[in-house]
């Protein structure tokens, strides 16, 4: 029902849902836009201050919920204990009024208060995620080129050669926030370069790859990577191929038109752009 909420932890190959079952509901918190700080520094003339930065607070997250057969059960009380282990995080996948995102948490406190063995099985929950976006439950994709339509067995006529698709395409950030890319450029390529020609922003690897390189890019804070596997399985860190006029750029919110190029006339198998789009809240 799209005005039930429910939560479904996933941690390790285990997974628990809270709501629309047996563990009811009591209340939450956290679902809307988490906290932030604003930075500031003094204006020179005395007046006011000038805004330097915007910073996104970790989120904090609570739930409180009970199991509703009123006698208590052993086996369930041992599940919670074990599954909201202090030394393991976990992804909450949230269904709102219609809505689902996913968010990577760690588990700050567990509490299953209780005053007597003959009351409910009540758990209290308290949450922090480092990255306070949500994201959306599968991860975006778009090919920017690949070879398209071709012969098929039986011939038709007429029938043409497989074709080139179009090199450049509009990539639409329908997220509150702007996000990191995964970049998969498929060989053969010399000096291969992918631009986000809305923000004026490129990234190029001078290096020629074959037709079984792959080149990945991520241009995530904290998880920035450029390497190129080989048919052998060797992966190659290609962080000294990086031109130094590159940026690791990301989507801004909205339409980004993105482009690749080469500087040879062979063209690549593939170039494919991948994202998660980011939520501020549920």
């Amino acid at each position: 029902m799209d005005n039930e909420v429910v939560f479904t932890f996933y941690r390790d190959s285990e997974e628990l849902t809270v709501g629309a079952n047996a563990f009811g509901i009591i209340k939450y918190s956290g679902l809307e836009a988490t906290d932030y700080a604003l930075e500031t520094m003094p204006n020179g003339n005395g007046i006011g201050a000038s805004l330097t930065k915007r910073r996104l607070l970790p989120r904090d997250l609570s739930l409180e919920f009970e199991y509703k057969i009123r006698r208590q059960d052993s086996g369930i009380r041992q599940r919670l204990i074990g599954f909201f282990s202090p030394f393991s995080c976990g992804c909450l996948n949230v269904r709102y009024k219609g809505v689902v995102r996913e968010i990577e948490y760690e588990v700050e406190k567990m509490r299953l208060p209780t005053v007597n063995v003959n009351e409910r099985l009540r758990c209290c929950l308290d949450l922090q995620c480092m990255n306070p976006f949500f994201t959306g439950v599968q991860k975006r994709r778009v090919t920017l080129a690949t070879w398209v339509d071709g012969w098929r067995w039986k011939f038709t006529l007429p029938f043409h050669m497989k074709r080139r698709g179009s090199f450049r395409r509009n990539v639409y950030n329908a997220g509150h926030s702007d996000t990191p890319v995964h970049i998969i450029f498929k060989g053969p390529a010399v000096n291969p370069a992918v631009k986000n020609l809305t923000t004026g922003e490129m990234i190029r690897i001078r290096k020629e790859l074959t037709t079984d390189d792959v080149l990945y890019i991520c241009t995530e804070f904290g998880a920035k990577t450029v390497r190129i596997d080989h048919s052998d399985g060797q992966q190659e860190d290609a962080f000294d191929y990086i031109d130094l006029n590159s940026r690791f750029w990301w989507l801004q919110t909205g339409d980004n038109m993105v482009e690749y190029e080469t500087d040879n006339d062979l063209e690549p198998q593939s170039v494919t752009i991948e994202y998660d789009e980011r939520y501020l809240g549920v």
